[in-house]
């Protein structure tokens, strides 16, 4: 990852990351917009979360990050249209500042019938009722779909 990037954040001269477990409102609130978004498939309040000028970086995958909320629009477009029954349970969140980490799961069932299951982490810059970046690691899940929502105890 570049240098002063989405995950490149420390506490100065400490080298250890600069989050702790509590709450930072504003940023909790752009999510739950997000997340009720994508669960009502509402392509417009959805792109509504994002600044004009977000930035998408992929740490596992460099090669697909992107930029803009046209680009945004498009993604989950195509991913709506492909997932008719796309649903994200929105499992842990914790901010620090403008800085929110998000644990998901999304279900659905592709066009062809083929079951979709994935789970990841995204952690989100958030500035003025705005995502301004976000970087995603996800895992198509092998196992059979979790019943509940409640976190993984650690």
């Amino acid at each position: 990852m570049r240098k002063g990037g989405l995950f490149d954040r420390t506490l100065e001269g400490k080298g250890q990351p600069a989050m702790s477990a509590g709450v930072n409102a504003a940023a909790v609130e752009v999510v739950g917009r997000l997340h009720q978004a994508m669960n009502e498939h509402d392509l417009g309040a959805f792109v509504a979360c994002f600044d004009p000028g977000y930035r998408s970086e992929q740490p596992a995958h460099p090669d697909r990050g992107f930029g803009g909320r046209e680009q945004v629009e498009k993604n989950w477009s195509a991913l709506f249209g492909g997932i008719p029954d796309f649903h994200a349970d929105l499992l842990m969140t914790a901010s620090a500042g403008e800085t929110l980490w998000a644990e998901w799961r999304w279900t659905g069932t592709r066009e062809n019938e083929a079951p979709f299951e994935m789970r990841g982490v995204t952690v989100f810059e958030i500035s003025n009722g705005r995502i301004l970046a976000d970087g995603s690691t996800w895992k198509r899940s092998k196992r059979p779909a979790r019943t509940s929502t409640k976190p993984y105890a650690v």
